[in-house]
């Protein structure tokens, strides 16, 4: 069952354009960037994109003042190394880019961990590739998970084992996803991350009102923005200067009516 779910949910997630992938990614990471969490986080475990993922390095050289890691696959175990752009880089037997060297990070010294997968659920559900990997290595640590995702690959419901490790988060480019209260059940209470540190900001984008062109139908999503536009995620349309015109159409404010979902 889990086979033919994947291969559906790479499907789905392959499907999105690689020019909505870059606007949404970027999204993303304005999203993530505004939360406590991150923004307190010096050691930050995250992972190479590959494929269809939510991309991830070249955001990198927008923090400084941080650390990243990449995932480097050793039998059934995983290690983070520490990323330096100037690396030298090999391919692994998946296709994926991982640092060379030993610069290795202890679990117990991370601040955050930001996930990749195929499928995520409101809960923290996550279902990755089928190798497990991320599910042992969250076991040996009591830093925050993150997952990065796509909208389109949230789910109402997954098929998880006992085994699978559920995230305290999922951050799409819509909506930072937490779970209802007491449906997760930590390990220990250092791995209890205090919510309120991602909802910082939250409560205002996710009530910002979306506007419909009546002329082509495109929704401006004041979340998202208007990357080619030059309107920054969280603009609301009030704020837009009038001379802005449908990204898909060409037509003036004037033809957008407020949306409702």
């Amino acid at each position: 069952m889990k086979k033919q779910l994947r291969e559906h949910l790479e499907k789905i997630r392959s499907s999105i354009t690689p020019e909505l992938r870059s606007k949404y990614s970027k999204a993303i990471w304005q999203r993530l960037e505004q939360t406590e969490v991150f923004q307190n986080a010096k050691h930050v475990a995250c992972y190479a994109h590959f494929r269809s993922e939510v991309q991830t390095l070249q955001f990198f050289e927008n923090y400084p003042d941080k650390h990243f890691y990449l995932p480097r696959t050793k039998g059934k175990e995983m290690e983070f190394l520490l990323y330096c752009k100037d690396d030298t880089f090999q391919v692994d037997d998946y296709g994926i880019m991982i640092v060379t060297g030993d610069n290795i990070i202890a679990p117990e010294k991370l601040d955050l961990i930001l996930a990749p997968g195929l499928g995520f659920t409101q809960e923290g559900g996550r279902i990755g590739y089928g190798a497990g990997y991320y599910d042992r290595y969250l076991k040996k640590t009591s830093c925050p998970a993150l997952g990065l995702a796509f909208e389109e690959q949230i789910l109402e419901e997954l098929p998880l084992d006992p085994w699978d490790h559920l995230l305290q988060a999922v951050i799409t480019e819509k909506r930072i996803l937490l779970p209802k209260e007491g449906s997760i059940k930590f390990n220990t209470d250092e791995n209890r991350v205090n919510t309120n540190l991602l909802r910082k900001n939250e409560n205002k984008e996710d009530t910002m009102q979306k506007w419909i062109c009546t002329a082509c139908n495109y929704i401006y999503d004041p979340a998202i923005g208007d990357e080619d536009g030059g309107i920054e995620p969280g603009t609301a349309f009030e704020d837009i200067p009038e001379d802005w015109v449908c990204p898909d159409c060409g037509v003036g404010k004037d033809f957008f009516e407020p949306y409702e979902d």
